[in-house]
């Protein structure tokens, strides 16, 4: 395959087309000569619509075209010149000929410009068009059959901007080895992020969000700033994306815990803090794990720690909770006090307060933390993280909140699956059967974050990856996200440099679900 670029447009041809693009004398109006195997015809990109490929019997159907690039001249209407454009060619003596004659094929460019030759020169030379043909592979052609100009889904997409095309004015013609017929289509643009109001908040990473019942307001607490750890909690409308602060009185500064809304109540478990200084037993001793259950009354604006019985899991970072129903939550994994990663379940009734532990069935999840876990119909999806090895995004295991029992899909799982990754941004889909991956970064290289986005289907088990447009937030890990009527929000986050993130990004479901299929 090679690449030729007429005006605003690229062209994908294969190795039996020639194609040689020309400019109008008038310099607005662009030509290309097209050779195939079984047909030869001149187009022109402003008249494509108007007339058909000459010749061979071939018909234009249609065009996808986007507006002139700054680069390029402005589109004027068709003219003659563009059909007599090769009348130089018919002056020419035999004294070029016999020049082709002792150069048989110097070189494929010039190629289309002999075909547009007038028909005695062609035939005088034929005998020498054969014998140059003949030591071609462009002879070994499929059966002779129409050419049209249609529109096709891409086979592979390129990015604009490599050919000095702005991406989203680029014309993409495809002329798959299959059919001999040439596809037109626009280059498809990525799903389109858009920057929001950022507010006063303290750039930050290890934050968690939820939104209330209502789905009228997101709740942002803690995380880790440039000075330490954060107690403060932010309120972002839903309506107008607008944040104000609220109150943070009893509750204990952290990172890397878990925020769940369970129907009215906002709960916060475990995530670690700074340890105080007559607890620490040397200097690299700085950090302790949290294993309180801190709820926040959301009439007088104050944290307190809830009071719950049963067996409570043990003090944890990287672990996940996951709302189920109006009245529970199920905890899993995470690193221990020890350093240790586990696969424990615990589940809290927020009716009764306590907190008990399901015997599962089947194989669990292997031990990790930082990993995901997400509520689809009535199972959980588990899948990335970090333990004993950095678990990739092609295994996963579902727990039915049913008959807890656990169920390994890995053997099913299709597409191009995220690189294994920590630290990032999961949400579920409006389908009720999709999620979203974005971001996270590199577990064997902090340096290495992501920008990427992924849908993975919980039916078919296919992950997709989601193309991104131009304007999106930069690559980072632990960030928040959040879905507000149908919009992902997210916020915050650290680079590969540890430098934290406070700015605050939309991105529409629908669009996302759109590319995905």
């Amino acid at each position: 395959m090679m690449d030729v670029i007429v005006g605003n447009a690229i062209l994908s041809v294969p190795e039996n087309v020639c194609a040689t693009s020309k400019k109008g004398e008038d310099g607005g109006v662009w030509s290309l000569d097209l050779e195939f195997t079984n047909f030869t015809g001149r187009v022109s990109l402003k008249r494509l619509i108007e007339r058909s490929v000459s010749g061979q019997g071939g018909e234009v159907v249609g065009i996808v075209r986007g507006p002139p690039a700054t680069t390029q001249p402005a589109t004027v209407a068709p003219t003659p010149t563009v059909v007599e454009e090769p009348a130089p060619a018919k002056p020419e003596t035999p004294e070029p000929v016999e020049k082709e004659k002792e150069i048989p094929a110097p070189a494929p460019a010039p190629a289309p410009a002999m075909v547009e030759a007038a028909a005695p020169v062609e035939a005088e030379v034929a005998p020498v068009a054969k014998k140059v043909e003949e030591p071609s592979p462009k002879v070994a052609t499929p059966p002779k059959r129409k050419s049209k100009l249609t529109l096709s889904k891409p086979k592979k997409q390129l990015r604009m901007s490599d050919f000095g095309v702005p991406r989203k004015d680029g014309l993409v013609l495809d002329m798959p080895m299959t059919n001999g017929a040439a596809h037109a289509y626009k280059k498809r643009e990525g799903v389109r992020w858009e920057a929001a109001e950022q507010g006063d908040m303290v750039a930050r990473c290890g934050a968690t969000a939820a939104l209330d019942a209502s789905g009228d307001r997101v709740y942002v607490c803690g995380g880790l700033g440039e000075e330490g750890y954060l107690d403060d909690l932010w309120i972002l409308d839903a309506a107008t994306w607008q944040w104000t602060k609220g109150g943070s009185s009893g509750f204990k500064k952290r990172a890397w815990h878990t925020s769940s809304m369970v129907k009215d109540k906002l709960l916060v478990f475990g995530g670690q803090c700074d340890k105080p200084q007559e607890m620490r037993e040397d200097e690299e001793d700085e950090t302790m794990l949290l294993g309180e259950l801190a709820l926040y009354d959301f009439e007088s604006g104050v944290w307190f720690d809830a009071h719950t019985t049963g067996e409570a899991p043990c003090p944890r970072s990287g672990h996940s909770a996951t709302p189920v129903g109006e009245t529970k939550l199920v905890v899993f994994g995470g690193m221990n006090d020890e350093g240790k990663f586990m696969n424990d379940v615990s589940v809290l009734d927020t009716v009764t307060w306590q907190w008990t532990k399901p015997k599962t069935k089947g194989s669990p999840v292997k031990p990790r933390g930082y990993h995901t876990a997400i509520l689809v119909g009535k199972k959980i999806v588990f899948f990335g993280g970090i333990g004993k090895c950095n678990w990739a995004f092609k295994e996963i295991y579902t727990l039915d909140t049913e008959t807890w029992k656990w169920q390994e899909h890995s053997r099913n799982v299709q597409g191009e699956h995220p690189t294994c990754r920590v630290g990032q941004v999961v949400t579920a889909l409006p389908d009720g059967k999709s999620v979203l991956v974005q971001g996270g970064h590199n577990p064997d290289d902090n340096e290495t974050c992501y920008d990427d986005a992924y849908v993975l289907d919980t039916q078919s088990w296919r992950w997709v990856k989601v193309e991104a447009g131009e304007e999106r937030p930069t690559a980072r890990a632990g960030h928040c996200g959040v879905v507000v009527n149908g919009v992902l929000a997210t916020f915050f986050g650290q680079d590969g440099q540890e430098t934290k993130m406070r700015d605050v990004w939309k991105l529409d479901l629908e669009q996302v679900m759109t590319l995905a299929n």
